[in-house]
């Protein structure tokens, strides 16, 4: 470079520029054939003219640099022009290696991004050497696209995640846009911010496909070997009056990678979410039926209960009543035969006294009677629930006729007491609701942190299960460089 050229690349170093330069090196053929040349030459011309643009944009600061140096593609050219091309390849290879000033000097890291398994055995060791011998450096990069194609890159991608799939290595869930760039050619280099393409052909050629989705594409007319600092710079100064646009879409890019990224997020929260509130209805339809249960367990017994205390009342009832009115009739009877003792003869007395007896040997055999109806209403009244409202019907009746009580006075004293006992129960079943609701409150805080926890959790092993996915991926990508050097 001259002083002029070193003037120009000062200037424009005090604005912005790009920090990634991808370029297309098309139209070394047709260089030869305008210039009368042997096809060898214009490849030769094309290598030379890239050794150029790579000091420029190391004049200018341009960290990264990618080179479109041999498609897959160009495998269907015919094997003379393919054979020329392996050669030059390995030639230009083996002087990085072997001067050194192009490596060591300029601290530049080399990078072979494509299928080293399609290219001769030969231009491969000499293409790794080049690549173990600069990859400590970290001035700058240039990586040399060599029997790539896009496609095949992304092919590439899926394949590796759908293998780490397979092998429980990562989850399906784990998939996201940043993952997939990890497992392309260039995930350790950032995007393409411009791409130059020479010749005049305006199209990718399959070269970046995913890289280059918000780069600046400039079509230069010159072929490669003609690419002068010039035409660099008129680039440089294309990106430069676009650079807002650019910078724009790059944000909206990564604002839709983010938007992505939590809707994954979401919907694996949601999931989880989901089988917890199915967890906790299930549980609750639990609490509730063994609510329930209890509940008609309490009701059984205070219906027994109730039972047992209606049979006791009226047994209790009935002998006292028998008792009263034996005594009532044992007074009155007691008076009669007195004042009738003093008024009549004793033959009316005599008479009187065996109708008497008669009369008490029939409430006798009435009271035996009473019992046996009794003794019969017991036991119906344990083998069923009719028998018992029967019964409860016939004290009712007794009890009105000897105590003269109205029927409603007897349903008051029925209802009053099972009045009493709903409201017990109702009291001790809203003790119970209000302990239970106490419960969930402190359940549901308790499921949220631990939600929170669990969610934590989980993206804590999704970055270490994704880390070390790209860990091993690279550590077998080091050992197949190793292993084709020792070969």
């Amino acid at each position: 470079m001259n002083w002029w050229e070193k003037f120009l690349c000062y200037i424009f170093r005090r604005g912005d520029l790009p920090k990634h330069i991808a370029f297309i090196m098309d139209g070394n053929r047709r260089f030869a054939r305008s210039n009368n040349l042997e096809q060898i030459k214009g490849h030769r011309y094309g290598f030379q003219k890239l050794e150029h643009t790579l000091e420029w944009c190391e004049n200018l600061g341009i960290k990264y640099v990618t080179v479109y140096a041999f498609s897959i593609e160009n495998f269907k050219r015919s094997k003379e022009e393919v054979q020329i091309l392996m050669d030059l390849a390995k030639e230009k290879f083996t002087l990085m290696i072997q001067e050194g000033e192009f490596i060591a000097k300029r601290g530049v890291k080399v990078n072979i991004l494509g299928d080293l398994e399609m290219i001769p055995e030969d231009v491969r060791r000499t293409a790794v050497k080049a690549i173990s011998v600069s990859k400590n450096n970290t001035r700058s990069v240039l990586n040399i696209c060599f029997a790539y194609t896009s496609r095949y890159e992304i092919l590439r991608g899926m394949k590796i995640i759908g293998k780490g799939i397979e092998m429980n290595k990562i989850l399906p869930e784990d998939i996201s846009l940043d993952l997939f760039e990890q497992c392309l050619y260039t995930s350790g280099s950032v995007s393409p911010d411009l791409l130059v393409r020479t010749s005049g052909e305006i199209r990718l050629s399959d070269f970046l496909l995913w890289q280059s989705s918000f780069s600046l594409l400039i079509f230069v007319t010159k072929n490669w070997p003609d690419f002068s600092i010039y035409h660099l710079l008129a680039s440089l100064l294309l990106y430069q009056a676009n650079q807002k646009e650019l910078v724009k879409y790059q944000k909206n890019l990564t604002n839709k990678n983010i938007i992505e990224n939590l809707k994954e997020n979401l919907n694996s929260n949601e999931n989880l979410n989901q089988n917890s509130n199915s967890n906790e209805n299930s549980n609750e339809n639990l609490n509730e039926n063994l609510n329930e249960n209890q509940n008609l367990n309490e009701n059984e017994n205070s219906n027994k209960n109730l039972n047992e205390n209606s049979n006791e009342n009226s047994n209790e009832n009935l002998s006292e009543n028998s008792n009263e009115n034996s005594n009532e009739n044992s007074n009155e009877n007691s008076n009669e035969n007195s004042n009738e003792n003093s008024n009549e003869n004793s033959n009316e007395n005599s008479n009187e006294n065996e109708n008497e007896n008669q009369n008490s040997n029939q409430n006798s055999n009435q009271n035996e009677n009473s019992n046996e109806n009794e003794n019969s209403n017991e036991n119906s009244n344990e083998n069923s629930n009719k028998n018992l409202n029967k019964n409860l019907n016939k004290i009712q009746s007794h009890l009105l006729l000897t105590n003269g009580l109205n029927i409603s006075d007897v349903n008051n004293l029925f209802t009053q007491d099972f009045n009493e006992n709903e409201n017990e129960n109702e009291k001790e079943i809203e003790n119970e609701n209000e302990n239970e609701n106490e419960k969930e409150i402190e359940n549901e805080k308790e499921n949220e942190k631990e939600k929170e926890n669990n969610e934590e959790i989980i993206e804590k092993n999704r970055e270490k299960r994704i880390y070390d996915f790209i860990q091993s991926f690279h550590i077998e990508s080091e050992k197949i460089l190793l292993q084709m050097i020792h070969n």
